[in-house]
Parts: structure tokens; C-alpha cells; sequence
């Protein structure tokens, strides 16, 4: 049974996960593009935490949320290793960014990851609302059973 608590935690996740959509557009609109590398790549996390809120997966360590996510999303459900790949490459430029020092994020990477991120949140709102409703129409059939209907 889904606890209300749970759809909560998902919704304040992909709004967090808006945001940093959001602001990583604003930054590479204004040239920072390893600030938008970081946005996109925080956006992927938010979403993903949103999703894995709905399987009761309680880590914040980036390293856990995409071992979870690819293990409970990628191989188990939706079978798109494209997921994983946008995911991990925005992780790396985010990495890059920090501590390269070298670096130098180019427009055309950081484009790729603001719209993949955007993609990224985009599905996630998708398989968001789908657990919800499954959740809801499980219950709702648990229910009438209960009853006798």
C-alpha cells in the first residue's frame, strides 16, 4: 500500500529536480557552463531520488541513488540503459568540473546535459504518476476485495 507520505517525498524530489532543470537552463543561457553541467546533473539526482522514494530506497550518497536507480529502474523496469549513461556522464562532468583543473566545460556538452536532464525529468514525472496511479488502483481494488465488492 502506497503511504501518502510517500507521494509527498516524490513530489517535493521533482521539484527539487525542477529547479536545478530550471537554473541549469538560466546558466547555460548566461555562459556557466560547468555550473550547468552541476544543475543538470542534480536535476537527474532529485528525480531519481523522487522515483526510488516510491520503493522506500532512503540513500543520498550519489554513488547509492545511481547503483539503486540502475538496479531498480534501468535493469528491472524500464530496460533503458540510456538512462544510466545521461546519468553517469552528467555526474562526470560534474566531477570534471570540480575538481579538473584542466576542465573546460564547452557549450555543446553542457547543452547536451541540460537536455538530457530535461529528458531526464520529463520520464520521471511520467513513471512518477504511473506508480502513483498503479499504487492507488491496487489499493482501490484491495479495498473493494475487503469489502466484498
Amino acid at each position: 500500500m502506497l503511504d501518502k507520505s510517500v507521494t509527498i517525498i516524490a513530489a517535493l524530489r521533482l521539484h527539487n529536480a525542477d529547479d536545478n532543470h530550471r537554473t541549469a537552463q538560466h546558466n547555460l543561457a548566461g555562459g556557466y557552463y560547468n555550473a550547468a553541467n552541476d544543475r543538470a546533473f542534480f536535476c537527474m539526482y532529485h528525480a531519481a531520488r523522487a522515483l526510488l522514494a516510491y520503493d522506500e530506497v532512503t540513500q543520498t550518497s550519489t554513488d547509492a541513488v545511481i547503483k539503486s536507480f540502475r538496479d531498480l529502474y534501468i535493469r528491472q523496469r524500464y530496460h533503458d540503459p540510456r538512462l544510466g549513461k545521461m546519468f553517469e556522464a552528467a555526474l562526470k562532468a560534474r566531477m570534471d568540473g570540480i575538481y579538473d583543473d584542466g576542465f573546460v566545460a564547452t557549450k555543446e556538452e553542457s547543452e547536451r546535459h541540460v537536455e538530457n536532464a530535461g529528458y531526464f525529468l520529463e520520464l520521471s514525472r511520467v513513471i512518477s504518476n504511473r506508480r502513483k496511479t498503479i499504487e492507488y488502483d491496487q489499493q482501490d481494488s484491495d479495498a473493494e476485495s475487503d469489502n466484498g465488492g
